[in-house]
């Protein structure tokens, strides 16, 4: 039986007086004890709230995380017409006088069930504003008060900042916020447990305006909803039929599988005979590590490949699925999932290349060799630089995203691309499940798809990929490649762990678990 249950958010409204939300009805005490039990078998049984949405002080218009490269989940140029996001909790003229003066907000229907209470302030006209912020030697950061029964509650930002629309790089280490019809101040308040149980009357929201303005403004404040919605469900895909893997490559609609579990001791030689017995080639020597010593997801005993980063080399695992060898054709439209660890510990500055797909043939799509729409193409995953230890939301986490040359791009090392969700920021000591899918576009067009998941969440996705002029490119090979760089090496060593790899004509999914072993 599928039971679902609505966790509504509570609201204080400033205009509702206490007298009016009591009722005169008294509620039987056998009937109060049923609905306690109900409420408490439910907090067992039912999985915690969603996630909610966060942001940090390198946030910038275009990412609510930059240094995680983490995209807003709205529209700030619509701000006022992103209902889903945001909700409009106060509004206020200011009289351009040019002058250091406070101002005071009322705010209404705020959603206080919130760890951080997320403020977005604009210009609703095209007057313009500064405020002090708290990196200010004015010592007039913003306040806001919310008013509860025990006394007021005096609040200081955790995280202010200006938005830019015309800027990239992240201001929150600017003395002043602006605010215009285009320049957006984000405000951030820490709201604990204890005080989110309290009854609040009244909030305000207080700013110290600078004496730089220009034209009357009527300033508006949204707040942004920082739950998370949870992730579509997506279509069961091949893996739901084959728990754990087992006897996927059977499919049908299965090109190859890899588990790691089984290892030809006389692949190599053969190799060297030219009698080719793998699937793959131009395979780089790794290491084999067993489940049981990785904290492995699977519910089997078996191996997974280590690709080790040295500091003197960039290359640490490569092997490469060529179509024309193992299907004597090369498709249009192929997924590619695998499962991917990056081992605690793991600092590094630079970024790389991770596995995805490529249509080079040996001239074009890497290394500066531009694709000019006839010549080649790639599309490889790329890793980006872990995250400070000490990230109050990503600690030493690694964003990851796409790294394409495209036909006629500018840049001819082509163009690295993060997903920009937040399941995209990998934690380390964990695997998680990735996979892309690639359809080339039509030649002359850019209707090319590229979608990605990573543990079962799609977190990116464009449908405007332009690949290729010619109908003799094609997808040539799934490139597993893990390499370092760039030009830099990395400064220590470390490990990523790789193992379940599936291409596949159609939507695979993560593994599902089969019954735990003897």
């Amino acid at each position: 039986m599928n039971v679902h249950v609505n966790l509504l958010p509570v609201r204080f409204n400033a205009m509702m007086s206490t007298n009016q939300s009591k009722s005169h009805y008294q509620v039987p005490i056998h009937m109060r004890l049923q609905t306690v039990f109900l409420l408490f078998s439910l907090l067992l049984c039912f999985p915690s709230p969603a996630a909610q949405f966060a942001t940090d002080e390198s946030a910038t218009y275009d990412y609510a995380s930059h240094a995680a490269l983490v995209r807003w989940p709205l529209d700030l140029s619509k701000i006022s017409e992103e209902k889903d996001h945001v909700a409009l909790v106060g509004s206020t003229f200011v009289k351009d006088e040019d002058r250091e003066r406070p101002v005071l907000i009322s705010l209404s229907s705020l959603d206080l069930q919130q760890n951080n209470l997320l403020f977005l302030l604009k210009s609703a006209n095209r007057g313009k504003i500064s405020f002090f912020s708290k990196e200010s030697k004015a010592l007039k950061e913003a306040t806001l008060t919310l008013h509860a029964d025990s006394g007021p509650l005096y609040l200081s930002p955790t995280l202010d900042t200006s938005l830019n629309a015309g800027s990239r790089l992240p201001q929150g280490d600017q003395e002043y916020i602006r605010v215009t019809s285009s320049q957006i101040g984000l405000l951030a308040f820490s709201l604990p447990e204890a005080q989110r149980q309290q009854a609040i009357s009244k909030a305000e929201l207080l700013i110290h305006l600078t004496a730089k303005q220009f034209a009357d403004s009527q300033l508006e404040v949204y707040q942004l909803n920082q739950v998370v919605k949870p992730a579509k469900e997506v279509r069961p895909g091949i893996a739901a039929k084959y728990p754990d893997d087992i006897n996927i490559e059977t499919d049908a609609q299965v090109f190859h599988a890899e588990n790691f579990d089984k290892q030809d001791l006389l692949a190599p030689l053969m190799s060297w005979l030219g009698k080719q017995q793998s699937a793959w080639r131009n395979v780089s020597k790794y290491e084999r590590v067993p489940h049981h010593l990785l904290n492995h997801y699977a519910n089997t005993e078996g191996y997974a490949a280590k690709a080790h980063f040295r500091t003197n080399k960039h290359m640490a695992l490569n092997m490469d699925y060529y179509f024309a060898d193992n299907l004597s054709k090369e498709p249009e439209e192929v997924y590619l999932r695998y499962y991917l660890k990056l081992e605690k510990g793991a600092d590094f500055a630079e970024g790389g290349k991770l596995p995805g797909f490529g249509g080079t043939y040996g001239r074009a799509g890497w290394g500066g060799r531009a694709n000019d729409g006839y010549n080649g193409w790639s599309a490889r995953g790329t890793f980006f630089n872990t995250l400070p230890k000490d990230h109050p939301h990503w600690p030493s986490s690694m964003p990851i995203g796409s790294y394409f040359y495209e036909a006629g791009q500018d840049n001819k090392y082509g163009d690295r691309v993060s997903w920009g969700h937040q399941n995209s920021v990998l934690s380390p000591g964990q695997w998680h499940c990735i996979e892309q899918r690639i359809k080339l576009n039509s030649p002359g067009q850019q209707d090319g798809i590229f979608e990605a998941w990573v543990d079962g969440v799609q977190v990116y996705q464009r449908h405007n990929l332009n690949m290729r002029f010619s109908d003799a490119l094609k997808i040539e090979k799934v490139w597993m490649n893990f390499y370092y760089g760039g030009a830099e090496l990395p400064d220590k060593s470390f490990n990523m762990y790789l193992d379940n790899i599936v291409i596949a004509s159609a939507y695979i999914g993560p593994i599902k678990k089969g019954p735990k072993g003897p």
